[in-house]
Order: C-alpha cells, then sequence, then structure tokens
C-alpha cells in the first residue's frame, strides 16, 4: 500500500535546507532568480555567509528540474582551492558536470580526454561545454549552479579565463543559438571585483545580480509560524518580535524560532531573555553553529584592511548610519554581513549584532590592533584639541612602522598627522632653543674671558708697578721695609684675587647655563662682575699715575716718598675692596644656581599636577562614559519594557476579544459551499445574522451553526443592494451573545483590528475550523464595487467570507469580503471589507423593502452535504493551457501545462489538460475527490484521488502521471498547497 509521507516540522539552523523542508521561507529572490534562470540570463548571488544562498540553490534546482531544465551544482570546495593545480581544477570542474547531468556511461572521459592533449585547461572545459554538453543533453535548457564561488579566491593561479570563458558562452548565443539553452548562476561570498578586475572579460557586466535579503514578516509568517502554534498562544505576534531581534537574518531567525520551541517555559515566551541567555550573553562559547564567530573572525582576520572595517563600523554605531559607497572597506563590511545598505544607507544589520558587537567590543578590538590604542582615545574624547595626548619621538616613528602598508581608519590617519605636525614644530623649537642658548654662552663666555684677561693685565701691571716702587722705597731707606712687606702682602692678595676671579668665572659659566627662568639673576651677576672690571680698570689707571709719581719720586727722592706710600695704601683698599665685590658676585651667582634649581622643583612639582589632573579628567571622562552607557541601557530597558507590556496589554485584550468573538461568530452552509456571519440582533427568539451576501446568493438550504455547535435553518433573509452584504434570521430559545457595533469611520491605515470566522471543508481539512487573526488596516478608499471600503493584511482562508471584523474594544466595524490578489505576482496579499458604516447607512433605507431571497428550509437534524460544489475545467492561464477550478468564490487556477516533452506520442499540452481536468471533474462529482494521494503505477509516479485516506491509488482514481524519477509527495504537497490557498502560484507540469 502506497502511502503519504508527511514531511516533519522542524527548524534548520545552518546549512541547506532539504527541497520540501516546511520551514522555508519564500523570497522575492525567489521568484526572481527562477524566471531569470528560466529566460536563460547569466545570474550571480553574491551575499553574506548564512543567507540562505545555497537553500535558494536547492529550491530553484528543484523547481527547474520539475519543468524538465537539466541542472549541475559545482561545489567549489569540494574540488579543491588549496594546493590545486589548474590542469586538475578543470579537470573537477568536467568531473562534476558528468555527474550532475547524469553522463556517466555516456561519455567515455579517458578517450575524450585524450584527444584533448595540447589544450589548455580552459580550452578543454570549453570544448567539452560545446563538444559533450549541448550534444549529449539535447532538448533540454541546461543551467550549470557554481557555490561557494568565492573559495576560488585562495587558488594560486588566475581564473579570469574561467570567467572570460562564461562570458564567451554568452556571446556565443549570436553565432550557435545552441547556447541559449546555457545558463549559469554563481553563488558565494564575494564581490564581483574580487573574482575578476577585467571589465572586459568578466561576466558580471553582462548577468543579472539576485539581491538575497532577509525575511519579512509578510514572507515568514506562513512557514515559520507553523513550528510556534503548538508552543505559543499568538505565534504570529511571537515571529513579529523575533525579527524585531534578528532583522529578518535567516540564520538567526530560525535559530530564534527553534529556540522559542526548545526552551521557552510559558506559551507566552519573553523573547528578550531567550535572546539574551542563548545568545548574547557568552557569545563566543555558545556560539553554536558557529555565526557570529565567523562574522568576527572575517573582521579581525582582514588584515591591511582590519582597523579601517573597525573605524567605518564604529562611525555606523555612533552615528546610527554612514552614507553607502561602493568603496572596498563598504563591500568588505557588507559582505561580513555585520552591516546591510538600506535607503542609501549602511546600518547594523540587527539589534542581536549591535548586542554583541558593539561600541565596547569596537574598542577593545581597536586596543589590541593600535599600539597607540590609549592615546588615540584621550584625544578623540578631547575633540582632537589636547596636543599633550599626541606621539613624539620614538614613540611616532613605532606607530608609522606599524601603519606601513595598512589602510587605517580616518581617525588614525588623522591622529598620526597631527603627532607628526607637533613633532615637527616641538623638534624646530628645541632647534632654536639649542641654537639661542649657544648663541647666548658662547657670547658670555665670550665677555668673561675678556673681562678675566683684562683683569690678569691689570692686575699683572699693578704687582710690577708695586715691586717696583718697594724697591725704590728700599733705596730710599730703610725705613720703607715694612712698606716692602705690605707691597708683598698685597701681591698674595692680588693672587688671591686672581685665583677667586677664576672661581668667578666658573660660576658665571654656570649660571650662564641656567634656563630663562634664572636669567634675569645671571644678568645681575654680569653687570656686577662689568663693575667690577670698571673698578680693576681704574685701579690700573691709578697705578700708572702712582708709577708716574713713583718715577718723579725717585727724582725728587725722600720729598716724595711719604706721599708715595700714602697712595700704595689708598690702592691696597680699592684692591681689598675689589675681593669684596668679586665675593659678592659669587653669591650672586649661588643664588641665581639655587633660584634656578627651586624653578627646575617647581615646574617638575607643575608636571605632576598637570599629569595627575589629566589623569582626573580621564577618570570624570570614563565615569561620565560610564553613565551615559547606563542611562542609554536604561532607557533601552524600559523601552524593551513598555513594548513588552504593549505586547502583554494586546495579547490579553486579544484573548479577550477571541473569546467575545466566538461567543457572537456563526457558521453559514448549505448545498452552496460555506462562511461565516456574526449575530447583531435579537428579538424574542428570533436572532440577526450579518454576512456576506456570497454566502448565501444562491438559492438553497441554509442552515447556522450557533458557538454551541447546534444547527438551526435560516427562516428568511434580505440582500442589500450595492454592498456585499446580507442580513438572514434563525430563531431559538437559547442565549447568544449579540454583538455591539462600532465605528468603522475611526479607522486608520496602520490600525490594529481582529477577524474571525470558520473555514470551509476542502481537499487539506475535510471539517470547518474555527480562526481566529490579528491584522492591520493597509488602505481606505471611497466606496467602491460591492462596498470595499477597507482592506486589511489578512489571512484568505476559504470560508471567512462574512466573517466579522472586530475592533480593539470588541465591536463589529466590518465584515470580510474576497482575497486582494496582486496580479504582477499572483500572489494574496491581503483581504476587502464592507465598513460597518456602510451597513447602518444602508439597512434603515433598504431592509424594508429590499426583496427577500428564497431560501428553502433544511431539516435541523439534516447534516450539510459532503459534495464539493466545484467544477474543474480546462481553460487558458498566462497563454498556455490550464487545469481551472470554478469555486463560489471565483476560478482558481491549479495547474498551467508546459511540458511538450510528451507531444511526440500525441499528448500535447493542450491535450493533457482536456484530459485531466475533465478527470478531475468525473473524480469530483462521484465523491473520489476527497482526498488527493500520491502513489505510482507500474513504476511511474503518479497523483490520484480518493474517497477516504485509507483507499489506495487504482488506475480508475488516476487524475495524472509525472515523469519517471519525479517525487510525487512533493507535487501533491504544492497541489494540496495551492488548492487549499496556502500558495498563490499554480503548479507547472
Amino acid at each position: 500500500m502506497n502511502t503519504v509521507q508527511k514531511v516533519e516540522y522542524e527548524y534548520k539552523v545552518g546549512g541547506s535546507l532539504p527541497p520540501d523542508a516546511p520551514s522555508y521561507v519564500t523570497r522575492r529572490a525567489d521568484f526572481e532568480l527562477l524566471e531569470a534562470l528560466k529566460a536563460g540570463e547569466f545570474c550571480y548571488v553574491l551575499n553574506s555567509r548564512q543567507m540562505g544562498k545555497s537553500s535558494l540553490r536547492v529550491r530553484t534546482m528543484q523547481r527547474l528540474k520539475a519543468d524538465n531544465f537539466a541542472c549541475a551544482a559545482l561545489d567549489m570546495t569540494k574540488i579543491g582551492s588549496k594546493e590545486v593545480t589548474a590542469n586538475q581544477w578543470y579537470k573537477g570542474i568536467i568531473s562534476e558536470l558528468i555527474r550532475g547531468l547524469d553522463l556517466l556511461g555516456k561519455v567515455n572521459l579517458k578517450a575524450w580526454r585524450s584527444d584533448q592533449n595540447g589544450l589548455s585547461p580552459v580550452q578543454q572545459l570549453s570544448r567539452f561545454i560545446e563538444d559533450v554538453l549541448l550534444v549529449k543533453v539535447p532538448g533540454e535548457k541546461i543551467i550549470i549552479f557554481v557555490d561557494e564561488i568565492d573559495s576560488v579566491l585562495s587558488l594560486n593561479f588566475c581564473l579570469d579565463d574561467f570567467f572570460a570563458l562564461i562570458r564567451w558562452c554568452y556571446n556565443q548565443r549570436v553565432d550557435n543559438p545552441e547556447y541559449h539553452r546555457l545558463a549559469f548562476c554563481l553563488l558565494g561570498v564575494a564581490t564581483p571585483s574580487d573574482l575578476i578586475a577585467d571589465k572586459r572579460r568578466t561576466p558580471f557586466n553582462i548577468g543579472q545580480a539576485i539581491e538575497v535579503k532577509g525575511f519579512k514578516l509578510e514572507e515568514a509568517k506562513l512557514s515559520l509560524t507553523q513550528g510556534l502554534a503548538a508552543k505559543v498562544e499568538y505565534p504570529e505576534i511571537v515571529l513579529e518580535e523575533l525579527l524585531d531581534w534578528t532583522g529578518g537574518q535567516p540564520f538567526l531567525t530560525q535559530k530564534l524560532c527553534k529556540l522559542v520551541v526548545d526552551k521557552a517555559e510559558s506559551r507566552v515566551p519573553h523573547i528578550e531573555g531567550l535572546v539574551t541567555q542563548y545568545i548574547i550573553d557568552n557569545w563566543e562559547s555558545q556560539d553554536e553553529p558557529e555565526h557570529l564567530r565567523t562574522i568576527r573572525d572575517r573582521i579581525l582576520n582582514s588584515k591591511e584592511l582590519t582597523s579601517r572595517l573597525l573605524g567605518l563600523y564604529q562611525q555606523i554605531l555612533q552615528r546610527g548610519g554612514v552614507d553607502a559607497s561602493y568603496c572596498a572597506e563598504q563591500m568588505e563590511l557588507q559582505l561580513s554581513g555585520l552591516v546591510v545598505k538600506q535607503q542609501g544607507k549602511l546600518r547594523v544589520y540587527n539589534l542581536i549584532y549591535q548586542s554583541v558587537f558593539n561600541g565596547s567590543w569596537v574598542e577593545k578590538a581597536l586596543a589590541n590592533l593600535r599600539p597607540y590604542s590609549e592615546a588615540i582615545s584621550a584625544w578623540l574624547a578631547s575633540s582632537c584639541q589636547d596636543e599633550s595626548r599626541l606621539l613624539r619621538g620614538e614613540a611616532l616613528q613605532d606607530a608609522l612602522v606599524w601603519g606601513t602598508g595598512k589602510s587605517l581608519s580616518d581617525h588614525d590617519y588623522q591622529f598620526l598627522a597631527a603627532s607628526q605636525a607637533l613633532d615637527k614644530r616641538e623638534i624646530q623649537k628645541a632647534l632654536d632653543l639649542k641654537e639661542e642658548e649657544s648663541r647666548i654662552l658662547a657670547k658670555a663666555n665670550e665677555e668673561a674671558n675678556r673681562k678675566i684677561k683684562r683683569a690678569n693685565i691689570s692686575i699683572g701691571f699693578g704687582s710690577a708697578v708695586l715691586f717696583i716702587m718697594l724697591i725704590v722705597a728700599a733705596i730710599a731707606g730703610t725705613q720703607t721695609w715694612q712698606q716692602i712687606k705690605k707691597a708683598k702682602q698685597a701681591e698674595q692678595e692680588v693672587a688671591d684675587v686672581n685665583q677667586k676671579a677664576v672661581e668667578a668665572q666658573k660660576q658665571v659659566k654656570m649660571a650662564e647655563q641656567a634656563r630663562n627662568f634664572a636669567e634675569a639673576q645671571l644678568r645681575e651677576a654680569e653687570a656686577k662682575s662689568k663693575v667690577t672690571q670698571q673698578e680693576i680698570q681704574k685701579a690700573n689707571e691709578e697705578l700708572g699715575t702712582v708709577k708716574r709719581e713713583l718715577e718723579k719720586v725717585i727724582e725728587d727722592a725722600e720729598p716724595k716718598r711719604q706721599e708715595a706710600m700714602q697712595k700704595v695704601s689708598i690702592a691696597e683698599e680699592k684692591i681689598v675692596n675689589l675681593q669684596q665685590e668679586a665675593v659678592k658676585a659669587e653669591e650672586s651667582s649661588e643664588e641665581a644656581a639655587q633660584r634656578q634649581k627651586t624653578a627646575e622643583e617647581r615646574a617638575f612639582a607643575a608636571q605632576q599636577q598637570v599629569a595627575k589632573a589629566e589623569q582626573k579628567t580621564q577618570e570624570v571622562t570614563q565615569k561620565q562614559k560610564e553613565a551615559e552607557q547606563q542611562i542609554a541601557k536604561a532607557r533601552q530597558e524600559a523601552t524593551i519594557a513598555k513594548k513588552e507590556l504593549e505586547n502583554i496589554n494586546l495579547e490579553l485584550n486579544a484573548g479577550e476579544i477571541e473569546l467575545k468573538a466566538k461567543e457572537f461568530t456563526v457558521l453559514i452552509g448549505g448545498e452552496d459551499g460555506r462562511g461565516s456571519g456574526v449575530i447583531i440582533g435579537r428579538k424574542g427568539d428570533t436572532y440577526l445574522v450579518l454576512t456576506a451576501y456570497d454566502v448565501v446568493s444562491k438559492p438553497g438550504g441554509y442552515q447556522i451553526q450557533t458557538p454551541d455547535r447546534k444547527r438551526y435553518p435560516i427562516v428568511s433573509g434580505h440582500l442589500i443592494k450595492e454592498v456585499n452584504l446580507a442580513v438572514v434570521q434563525f430563531t431559538s430559545t437559547q442565549e447568544y451573545r449579540v454583538a455591539e457595533l462600532g465605528n468603522s469611520d475611526e479607522l486608520k491605515e496602520g490600525t490594529r483590528i481582529y477577524y474571525a470566522g470558520y473555514s470551509s471543508p476542502g481537499l487539506v481539512v475535510p471539517q470547518s475550523v474555527y480562526y481566529f487573526f490579528i491584522a492591520r488596516i493597509t488602505e481606505r478608499w471611497q466606496m467602491q464595487n460591492n462596498g470595499y471600503e477597507l482592506a486589511f493584511n489578512g489571512v484568505g482562508i476559504p470560508g471567512i467570507s462574512g466573517a466579522p471584523m472586530i475592533d480593539a474594544n470588541g465591536r463589529v466595524i466590518g465584515i470580510s469580503g474576497k482575497a486582494n490578489i496582486n496580479e504582477n505576482i499572483n500572489q494574496m496579499v491581503g483581504i476587502y471589507g464592507v465598513a460597518i458604516q456602510a451597513f447602518e447607512r444602508l439597512r434603515a433605507e433598504q431592509i424594508s423593502t429590499a426583496t427577500p431571497v428564497t431560501l428553502l428550509p433544511v431539516p435541523a437534524s439534516a447534516p450539510p452535504s459532503n459534495i464539493s460544489r466545484r467544477t474543474f475545467f480546462c481553460g487558458m492561464s498566462q497563454g498556455r493551457p490550464a487545469t481551472i477550478v470554478r469555486t463560489p468564490r471565483g476560478p482558481m487556477t491549479l495547474i498551467v501545462w508546459t511540458n511538450e516533452d510528451y507531444t511526440a506520442s500525441g499528448w500535447t499540452p493542450e491535450r493533457r489538460c482536456k484530459e485531466i481536468s475533465a478527470r478531475f471533474e468525473r473524480l469530483n462529482s462521484s465523491g473520489q475527490l476527497k482526498y488527493l494521494k500520491a502513489g505510482t503505477i507500474s513504476g511511474q509516479p503518479i497523483i490520484c484521488g480518493a474517497i477516504s485516506r485509507n483507499i489506495s491509488c487504482s488506475r480508475d482514481t488516476v487524475l495524472f502521471t509525472l515523469p519517471s524519477g519525479t517525487d510525487a509527495n512533493a507535487v501533491l504537497d504544492r497541489l494540496l498547497n495551492t488548492r487549499a490557498g496556502a500558495e498563490s502560484t499554480p503548479i507547472y507540469l
């Protein structure tokens, strides 16, 4: 017995999702890539890691194969990238193509290769494409997927020829139409310029880039809420909160969904707590499978670009985003996955990345990278004004050597440039100061030497004169002996004065080398030395006079001797005075030196105070920064708490409204199908129900099923003109809630609403099920055809027509109508509804005069018929024959017939459409289309109808046969999804 295998639901964290994975999220990229490859375009999907590129490839290949495309996938990591030669690499490409396109046994590869001896590897691949692929795979379009293309960047040979070959294949379509059958798709983590820089040979300027973006709520809710539904109360609200954290990043979104299923402790999970505990806290140790560490390593291992990437990311964090451009740093940062381009700005991809790779992480990374991290941080903190933080001398030279060959951030370059400018100014200033000091010292030395020389000459000359005078005095008489002795003493004292003058010169030199602070005292000492020199010069002049007078004494002899001795005494007294002046000069020099020392000590103390002040400033700045971070964190926590409180209130409110809505929402059923309605009034035992007119528009027997599952026949009904509304009545002695009507005029775009109703039994769910949904008003118009004024982003389930639309106060503000289909993408994007105010305005003037609907009463005990009132026929869709089912809510395309492989045997797409549509209608009329099943007949996969789950497929119940090798279960799932409205696109066979 053949049974349909149900795929177990699970969230896939890491790696490619299987083709039939129920958690796969269909995005815009799925449609763009599929249509571009069908049109024969060369495509490339280049993005950061773990964005779902490989899963997209797997799903696209499955769809292409279902449409009879021949597909092969080349995984570049499997072929190899390290220590592999060009010849080995191209041979690996050919071998993988043979396996992927099922050419084993059809090609003698060894013989073929021997015929290609002498050709280069890329020439051999070109010959293989033209002589083998386009010949051995006849009549089919061939798509070659090249996955993990970034691994070729580590090859030790150039691959420009490989990419040029792809471009050549595209250009060959002009000369050889066979090449229209061949297309390529490249996938990986790289930019086109990383792979090939030569614009004349690159295929990227003729191909179509497919942009893979994160999950959006409308895309993800149909797939991802299925796994959450069994674990949480409101899966769509939970999913929306998850996407707020992940920004739709596929890997993180799947991981968070799995965390909720595995770790949540209540049916109203605390998402922030789960994210913090299992992802953000200690993220490096619990990052399994690896994701955050991959981002970290790509940034920190970018060699010369690391500093610039960190600097750019720091700007994005601080400013909330920067203008996007095509520079190398921005492209590399996007490939890391950390940032994403949104509305012309580069922004942090999501809140998780911002929490993990925060400002502290960037500063720490830069600190580990820069040898001058502390200095640049302090300089930037001072708004680039504190020059004491700039580098000088050897520290600056070490920093410049470290930065050689690296691409640094703008702040690094500004800091180093400012340091160089300051260092140059200080060197020039030191040179100027040294030159000035040398000039002053040389001048002082010259002046001191000149003074001492003059003093020595004067003292020497004075000594000679004194000696002559003593001799003359001795000759004059014995009475001059005492004077001679005194003269000798004077000579000794002169020698002492000379010695002390030498010492004074040393002190002068010491004073002259003092700093500017002591220069005033030194100049004073020099002034005193100058006075001393003048006195010495004057004494010398007086000694000259004495000599002349002594000569005269010699002539005059005794009369003048006494006078001469008196003058000698005066000269001795002046020498003593000079000696005292020299001593004072020495004392002044010592005092100047002491003042210089004191000044140096004060300067050192001042420097220490400045250093302490700077340290204190840094501490205050750090505390201020920490306080700002705490305030920011507190604000963020307050915002999150506020949002959580709002969500809790919304959830509580939604729960109350759901209980209330279930009490006044009814199921309306009959031979023409089923719909929903709402109790809006009661008079005695008669209840008034408002619904959509297409629910009860055709004559027949109708019943109302109340919330207690009791059934009552409709006793009367009226259609309201101009709008898709009807009012019907039933009688009962039971107490049922009557809905309160609200004011639909207050509704605005974005307003949160609810709607509830019962599904119709169909191919998937054989019985009616009560649903309660949360939605938002997406548009408001003036009244359209059928009275539609409102559009909301709901899920269109067959049977939901006539369901009440409910506001936040539990009041009915509209009645749901038909699904809103976007014809450009052939996909349901919402539901239209009739505003309750339209009903209020029209019922007063029309309900009393409206023509009653002919409704045949059905006994309350008679169950509604299970026979589907739908009709299958062959029509046209997208210009092709298609099997279409006509339902009470309009036609729905199930299958578009495109495969022409059976045309040679007479089974054209038109004939298959007519025959198989007739089978659908025959089995439907006989009640054998209650279930669809997958099976095999004579080894061929088939789809058949069945009257119950336990009946196997037979030749009499076969609907259509599938090509050999087709996964019948996958086709069945797609057919069921299309029939139930879960997918808006038909299947192609």
